[in-house]
C-alpha cells in the first residue's frame, strides 16, 4: 500500500490508509469527525497514489449529475478532485456515463480521458444503471456524508439497505476471483447518531461506546467493523475564526470544532441491576427481544432476558408496532420526559423516543 510522503503529511488531513495497514481484516470503516479534517481529500489522493480505482457514492442522481457537470458558478467547481489538482498539479475531470453514474479521468490536454478511470461516481438510487456495469476491478467503496445535513429534507430509510445492494453489485465476484473483499468506507461530520444507515449496519451502540469514550478507535473485531472518531488533527488558528469564539461552548460549536455527537443525549443510558424489577413487556425487533422492566415508577429497558413477561410484541408485524405505540409507547416517553425511564443501549433510547418516525409508514 501508499506511504503517505513528507509533503503528504505536511497537508494536515485524515489519512484513511493508515488505519487500512493497521487493520487490514477491516472490510467496513466508519470514520466521523468535526468539520475540515481531510478525510475524502486523504483517501481519493491515497487511493490515486496507490493505483486503488474507487467508487464514490452520493446520495442521490443530481448530486452525481452536479460533479460531473463542469459547472462552475463564481469559479467553483462541484467536483471532490478539485483540491487534489490544486495541490498537485494533476487534471483529474469527471465524465457523464449514465444518469446517477460518472468517472473521474486523467484528461490530457485537449481534455479527452487517458486510460482508465481512476474512479467513478454513483447515487444510491442509480442501482438499476449499476447493474448493467462492472466496476469489480474497484477495490475501494466510500459513501461521502453518510450521515445526511441538517438540511437534506429528503432521506430515505432505505437508503442503509441500498448502499448494502450497491456494494454487492459492484463487488460481484471479487472474492470468488480470489480478490480482497471490496472496502466499504463510510464519511461524515458529527451530525446525529442516527440515520438510516447505522441503522441498517447495527452499529449505532459501538458508535455511541465509542462516542461517550475517551478513545479515538474501536474495532469490532468478529464482524471486521473499525470506527474511528477522527479527533488527532488538532485545529490550528487560521482554522478556528471568528465563528470559533462566537459559538464558543455551544451544541453546534462541540460538533463543528470537537467532532462529538452535541445532537445527542446520552445521559438516559445506564446499566441496571434488575433485583425488585418486573417485567412488563417483551419486544421483538429484528433479531433482537427487548426487555421493558418496571419498579417503583421507573422504567428500564434493556435486553437481558426475561421468561415472566406478560405482554409479546412483534415489531416486525405491522399490527403490533401500532398496538405497541397506541397503548405503551407514548406514556413511555412521557415518563422518559419526566427522567424515569433508563436504557442499556442508546439504540433502545432511540427505538423507542423516535418510535413514530422510525415506523411512520406504518403508523
Amino acid at each position: 500500500m501508499y506511504e503517505p510522503s513528507e509533503s503528504d503529511n505536511n497537508l494536515k488531513y485524515y489519512d484513511v490508509y493508515t488505519d487500512l495497514r493497521e487493520y487490514p481484516e477491516a472490510v467496513i470503516l466508519i470514520a466521523y469527525s468535526r468539520r475540515g479534517v481531510g478525510k475524502t481529500y486523504g483517501l481519493l489522493w491515497n487511493a490515486y497514489q496507490n493505483h486503488d480505482p474507487l467508487i464514490y457514492i452520493k446520495r442521490t442522481i443530481k448530486d452525481i449529475d452536479l460533479i460531473c457537470s463542469g459547472t462552475k458558478v463564481a469559479g467553483f467547481d462541484t467536483s471532490p478532485y478539485v483540491p487534489i489538482n490544486r495541490d498537485h498539479g494533476t487534471n483529474i475531470k469527471p465524465k457523464r456515463i449514465a444518469d446517477g453514474i460518472g468517472a473521474f479521468y486523467n484528461m490530457d490536454d485537449d481534455g479527452e480521458p487517458i486510460g482508465l478511470p481512476v474512479a467513478y461516481a454513483v447515487a444510491l438510487s442509480a442501482i438499476k444503471n449499476v447493474k448493467g456495469m462492472d466496476l469489480s476491478r474497484c477495490t475501494i467503496m466510500c459513501m461521502d456524508e453518510f450521515i445526511p445535513q441538517i438540511s437534506e429534507t429528503r432521506v430515505l430509510q432505505s437508503e442503509g439497505e441500498a448502499l448494502l445492494d450497491v456494494y454487492m453489485t459492484c463487488a460481484r465476484d471479487r472474492e470468488k476471483r480470489g480478490l480482497d473483499p471490496l472496502k466499504l468506507i463510510l464519511f461524515a461530520n458529527s451530525e446525529q447518531l442516527y440515520c438510516p444507515i447505522v441503522d441498517e449496519l447495527q452499529v449505532m451502540d459501538d458508535i455511541a461506546e465509542l462516542a461517550t469514550s475517551k478513545q479515538s478507535k474501536l474495532y469490532i473485531e468478529n464482524r471486521g467493523i473499525l470506527i474511528h472518531h477522527v479527533n488527532e488533527i488538532e485545529l490550528t488558528e487560521d482554522e478556528k475564526g471568528a465563528m470559533f469564539k462566537a459559538m464558543y461552548g455551544t451544541k453546534w460549536w462541540r460538533k463543528s470544532y470537537i467532532g462529538e455527537f452535541s445532537k445527542n443525549d446520552f445521559t438516559n443510558i445506564s446499566k441496571k441491576v434488575l433485583k425488585k424489577y418486573t417485567p412488563l413487556i417483551k419486544l421483538h425487533y429484528r433479531e433482537d427481544d427487548i426487555y421493558i422492566y418496571a419498579k417503583d415508577g421507573e422504567y428500564y429497558i434493556c435486553k437481558q432476558r426475561s421468561n415472566k413477561c406478560p405482554i409479546e410484541l412483534d415489531l416486525n408485524r405491522d399490527n403490533h408496532v401500532r398496538k405497541f405505540y397506541i397503548q405503551y409507547c407514548m406514556d413511555i416517553i412521557d415518563a422518559c420526559t419526566e427522567g424515569h425511564v433508563k436504557f442499556s443501549d442508546y439504540s433502545l433510547y432511540d427505538l423507542i423516543i423516535n418510535f413514530d418516525k422510525r415506523f411512520k409508514d406504518i403508523l
